[in-house]
């Protein structure tokens, strides 16, 4: 009678591997439900107008787009040329909204007006506030606006950024209190914008004779179908005015929506604005703590004649969000 040997050691799993009933070893299994979920998140963070929760599908494009290039090497590996084209696709897809944030555009010879804004969601509850503020003193910008100030941070920070003389601030402990120090004088002030009331900043600065309308504020965050549709109705109110203004218009704040958003591209095409973070890259601003892996919604937005030669982010400081200086040329007649 003849006898069979079990193989051991290597040969073993390798032997177990290919008797699994799809032919493929366990890892491939893993990377091709990865690949499935992800796809479907793809697919349904086109779908954001339909609800809420399916519009926050769409803030993670580069998650998406990192996930699938992961899954991709996975399969290769496995030779499963199939699922590496269906897949591929799907990267596609995500690769197009993603690197549409470095593609800069083009403005030629920019001469004109120099300013440089610092927007920063300091966090209600962030204690650090003598970080926060050597940080803005480093930056010495012209303007600044923070997020989130309540009366202790407004008290500090009038101390703080005595080169600043020009405040307007509407002070809250609910996270939706707002400031602007400005170096500049300020014409205008506070307006309760939106369903839901919340303050907002609405001013007309002069430099060197040009007049610029800045516009600060905060969104609430999409977190459930009343908030999410009151962020919406505050998008709806700025495309009913701001289009109507006169002169370079620069809007600093955290609208609590990333650039893939069908409501920020609405925002957009209806307020004539543009993302200043085009062609500087994705730029995350939160959560602080995840860096790079995070999502940008704390945004510069602007007008035609208003150009941004830089965008960067500062630290966080103990905030959940990271601080984002932006410098910007103001057209001019004479400048082009």
């Amino acid at each position: 009678m003849r006898r069979t040997t079990r193989p051991t050691g290597e040969d073993a799993r390798v032997t177990n591997e290919t008797l699994r009933p799809n032919g493929l070893p366990a890892w491939a299994d893993a990377a091709v439900l990865a690949a499935g979920i992800t796809c479907a998140c793809t697919i349904v963070g086109f779908l954001g107008r339909w609800g809420w929760a399916l519009e926050l599908f769409s803030h993670f494009r580069p998650h998406y787009l990192l996930l699938l290039a992961t899954v991709i090497v996975t399969l290769v590996l496995a030779q499963r040329w199939k699922t590496v084209v269906v897949v591929g696709c799907f990267a596609a897809i995500n690769f197009v909204s993603v690197v549409s944030m470095y593609v800069a555009p083009s403005h030629g010879d920019v001469e004109g007006i120099s300013l440089r804004c610092v927007l920063f969601n300091v966090n209600t509850g962030n204690g650090r506030h003598a970080d926060v503020a050597a940080f803005l003193k480093r930056c010495d910008a012209d303007v600044i606006m923070l997020l989130e100030t309540d009366a202790i941070w407004l008290s500090f920070m009038r101390d703080a950024l005595d080169e600043y003389p020009y405040v307007v601030a509407a002070p809250r402990s609910d996270n939706f209190g707002i400031a602007l120090f400005s170096r500049l004088p300020i014409a205008g002030g506070i307006e309760a914008m939106g369903a839901a009331d919340l303050p907002a900043v609405r001013a007309v600065l002069t430099k060197d004779g040009c007049g610029l309308t800045l516009i600060g504020i905060h969104a609430l965050p999409p977190k459930n179908a009343k908030y999410a549709a009151h962020r919406n109705n505050l998008f709806d109110s700025l495309a009913g005015w701001v289009p109507r203004l006169d002169g370079p218009v620069v809007l600093l704040g955290d609208l609590n929506a990333t650039p893939w958003s069908p409501y920020f591209h609405d925002l957009l095409a209806r307020t004539g604005l543009s993302d200043g973070r085009r062609g500087f890259g994705i730029k995350a601003t939160w959560p602080a703590f995840l860096g790079p892996l995070g999502i940008p919604i704390d945004h510069c937005l602007v007008s035609d004649d208003v150009i941004v030669e830089d965008f960067q982010l500062g630290p966080s400081a103990g905030s959940d969000h990271r601080a984002v200086v932006v410098d910007l040329v103001i057209r001019t007649a004479d400048g082009g």
